[in-house]
């Protein structure tokens, strides 16, 4: 997920944000509530929704871009006017990650222990196979507080498994890791100070070593991302001199090179390294042609940004569907030979929960990613405090 931006900044980007956010629960509510492909009797129809529902790890790798575009541009401003603090940017992040993620684990501990005492013969409980990864086959030893800690802190996959039913967490540990890898970056490379740049590349080095070699990898993913905003004033100059029309077409064009590199990433027929290769450029030329937004009164716009609104609580909708989900299906749909097969009826029901569960996460988010910008102001107010109480 890309918990790292302030809605509204850009209404393409930020409905982009939302697709890759809706398609990763498209791919968990299709899992749970529809049987296997190969189970089907197969047909073009359900070859196209069982394809569109099935993106949800390549929605990840757009969500690494983003945030490098994001995330890492704010770092990058903020070296070029010698005015990057590491307090107030762990205030930044952790503030952002924390008051979305701490009720999430809440959340979670509740769908838990309400799945395990009422439904614990239910197949997304059990651990039963037919839902692959979202349904954890040591559900009790990962619901720990241990586990909860470790996830708060950010080692799920590295010290800890992600807690209880909520399989997505995953990325967190990506992200902050990244969030605490670029910076040591920059020092390392312009820093001013011998001492400083030696000591920057050695944390790097640990903290290469602590996260192991694959959160390393995906490294260059949202580095990516992060190139794009080095010079983001040029792209958008550049994308500006065009007319409308190229515009346009320019736009439709880094649209249709996304969507296909997501489809040759699905089919399988190119190694996975070559895949996220190709998703990450593809991610950061529709994000270069989108770096100028809509026209404020134009039609493209006002059609584009109810959906961008919805940004606001991305975050949140990353983070509480999947242990909502699974609570669900257990009481409604407890075995999993009871998931339906493709048919009108089970894709409006698909839709109809997807919708459930982006309504759940907005009421959700209202009260917690909704007040991010409080809660920084109140931490910022009491760590000054702090710091003149000190001195």
């Amino acid at each position: 997920m890309v918990p790292g931006k302030q809605a509204n900044e850009n209404v393409a980007m930020d409905a982009l944000r939302v697709a890759a956010a809706v398609l990763v629960v498209l791919e968990h509510v299709r899992a749970v509530l529809f049987r296997d492909y190969d189970d089907t009797a197969g047909g073009p129809i359900a070859a196209v929704i069982y394809f569109a529902t099935s993106l949800g790890n390549e929605a990840v790798i757009i969500f690494f871009v983003l945030s490098g575009y994001w995330v890492g541009g704010s770092v990058i401003a903020a070296f070029r006017r010698d005015r990057f603090s590491w307090v107030n940017y762990a205030i930044q992040r952790l503030v952002r990650l924390w008051v979305v993620l701490l009720p999430a684990l809440v959340l979670t501990a509740i769908c838990v222990a309400i799945g395990l005492t009422w439904f614990g013969e239910a197949g997304t409980y059990t651990g039963d196979p037919a839902y692959h990864d979202l349904a954890p086959t040591d559900l009790r030893e990962r619901s720990s507080v241990l586990d909860a800690l470790g996830n708060l802190f950010f080692t799920q996959r590295i010290l800890t498994d992600t807690f209880g039913t909520n399989s997505p967490l995953w990325s967190l540990t990506y992200e902050f890791w990244y969030y605490v890898a670029f910076p040591l970056l920059l020092i390392v490379a312009v820093g001013r100070r011998p001492v400083q740049r030696v000591l920057a590349a050695a944390a790097l080095v640990v903290v290469g070593v602590f996260v192991g070699r694959d959160i390393v990898l995906y490294f260059a993913v949202w580095l990516a991302g992060a190139a794009l905003a080095v010079r983001p004033g040029l792209v958008r100059e550049s994308v500006d001199r065009l007319s409308p029309s190229a515009r346009t077409v320019l736009r439709m064009a880094a649209v249709c090179v996304l969507a296909a590199t997501l489809a040759t990433s699905e089919s399988g027929r190119v190694p996975v390294a070559v895949a996220v290769g190709l998703i990450t450029l593809a991610t950061v030329g529709l994000l270069a042609a989108f770096s100028t937004d809509f026209a404020e009164r134009g039609r493209t716009r006002a059609a584009v940004a109810p959906i961008a609104r919805y940004s606001a609580v991305s975050f949140t909708l990353y983070v509480v569907h999947a242990p909502l989900l699974l609570l669900g299906a257990a009481i409604a749909l407890p075995d999993s030979d009871d998931r339906f097969l493709p048919s009108v009826a089970s894709y409006g029901l698909l839709l109809l929960t997807v919708a459930m569960l982006m309504a759940a996460a907005w009421v959700i988010g209202q009260a917690t990613e909704a007040q991010t910008d409080r809660v920084r102001r109140w931490v910022k107010t009491k760590a000054r405090t702090g710091t003149a109480v000190e001195r």
